[in-house]
Parts: C-alpha cells; structure tokens; sequence
C-alpha cells in the first residue's frame, strides 16, 4: 500500500461538509427565502487546506487546495465548473469577499463570476443566484462547516474523556 502523501482536516470531513451544505439548503427553501430566490439551481464547492506528508513534488507541510465537497443541481457541469473556478480564484488570492472581480487577477479560463468567501482557512463558492446572494450563501456554508466540525470536536473529547 503507498504511503499517504497528504493530510485533511480531522474534524471537517466530506460528510460533514456535506451536511453544512444540505443544512443551509435546506433553510433557503423555507417560505421567506423562496420568495426572495425563487427556486434556485445551486452549485456550491468546499474547498479546505490538504497538507503534504511526503511528496517529491512538495516539500513536507505544502498547504495546498482540495475540493472536500461539491453540490450541484441536476447534473449541470458546466455550472459546477465555474463555481469551482471561483473556489479557486478565491482560495489563490484572485478574488476577495465582496461582489467585485479582480479583473487584473484573471487568467483566460478564470471566472467572472463572483460569490465566494474565505473564512479561517475555508472557501466556499455558490454559483446559481445574483452574486451578494451567493456570497451570503457562501458564508453560510462556512459558518456551517464550522460550527459541525467543532461539534465532531466536542464529541470526540466527550468520548475519550
């Protein structure tokens, strides 16, 4: 079996990130968030640090990218895409909070699209609503992330203690 080349977050897992991102979809399908969105077709991606063990590409402790999660609504690639695209842009400095593109930042196949936060070392991008909606939606999912994994924390000194 090779060796383990990188290291996630213990507390945030996928399923965990999973339910952050079905919790606050949940909450916009609540009778006063439908009237102010409608019924939207979300793209949300979750992006966490992936620390590097041994790799001969990065040196021990590289702190890089990696999609803990994505959601989508029906399939719809191309959406998904440019919501990861700003995860990405975000997550490498390209973009910043607020519904304003860093166009001098923008590579060819970057997206102009805005919608994404980086908080305490998480990104997280929606694509699929007006961007100050996304970018709150964003949050959301974070703040959410957040508050699961600190449980998932608790729990586990609970059960050791």
């Amino acid at each position: 079996m090779p060796a383990k080349t990188f290291e996630l977050p213990k507390f945030l897992t996928k399923k965990v990130a999973g339910e952050a991102a079905k919790t606050v979809i949940e909450m916009l399908r609540t009778p006063m968030w439908q009237e102010v969105l409608g019924n939207p077709k979300l793209h949300i991606v979750i992006l966490v640090q992936k620390r590097v063990i041994n790799s001969r590409k990065h040196s021990p402790g590289t702190i890089l990218s990696h999609i803990l999660y994505e959601h989508t609504h029906d399939d719809e690639l191309a959406e998904l895409k440019t919501a990861r695209k700003q995860a990405s842009q975000h997550w490498s400095g390209c973009a910043k909070r607020g519904t304003n593109t860093m166009a001098h930042l923008l590579f060819s196949d970057s997206s102009p699209y805005c919608g994404s936060v980086k908080e305490e070392g998480l990104v997280a991008a929606c694509y699929g609503v007006p961007s100050h909606y996304a970018e709150m939606i964003a949050s959301f999912v974070v703040q959410t992330c957040i508050a699961l994994s600190q449980e998932q924390l608790l729990q586990s000194r609970r059960k050791s203690g």
